[in-house]
Order: structure tokens, then sequence, then C-alpha cells
């Protein structure tokens, strides 16, 4: 009976290992999924910006009105977009 018992110990150890185990791999790929999720939108929000800012600097250099056109000798413009600036 006691041989019983021991063995019984050890499957015992063995599966919590193996729980344990998976319990820790699926953190880690519940984690990792978050990240690439969070980067994914931020590099979305990020090239959706850049698109922006880029129509912004073809609406203000081909402006018809020469007072409002942007001139390039370097002056920085900002615009705003999605919370970001834009220069």
């Amino acid at each position: 009976m006691r041989r019983v018992r021991g063995i019984a110990l050890v499957l015992v150890l063995w599966v919590l290992a193996l729980l344990g185990t998976l319990a820790m791999g699926y953190s880690a790929i519940s984690r990792t999924e978050a990240l690439l999720t969070r980067n994914t939108v931020d590099g979305a929000r990020l090239r959706a910006a850049a698109e922006a800012g880029l129509a912004l600097a073809v609406m203000g250099v081909g402006q018809p009105d020469p007072l409002l056109r942007w001139r390039s000798d370097g002056t920085i413009y900002v615009g705003r977009f999605d919370d970001m600036d834009l220069r």
C-alpha cells in the first residue's frame, strides 16, 4: 500500500508541474498578444498622423491665397490630429 501512495504522490506532483508549465505558457502568450495588439494600434495611429501631416502640408503649400500659403523657408507650421501635434 505504501508503494501505491508513493507513486500517486509522484504522479500528482508531475501533473501539478505540467499544469504550472501550461499556465505559464498561456500567461506568456496572453501578454505577447496584448503587446502585439497595442503595437499594431499605435502603429496605425502614427501612420494616420503621418498621412494627415502630409495632407496638411499639401494643402498649406497649395493655398491659392499668397497670404495663407505656406512658405518653404524653414518656418515650422503646427497642426493637430487625434491629440497629436503635427509639425
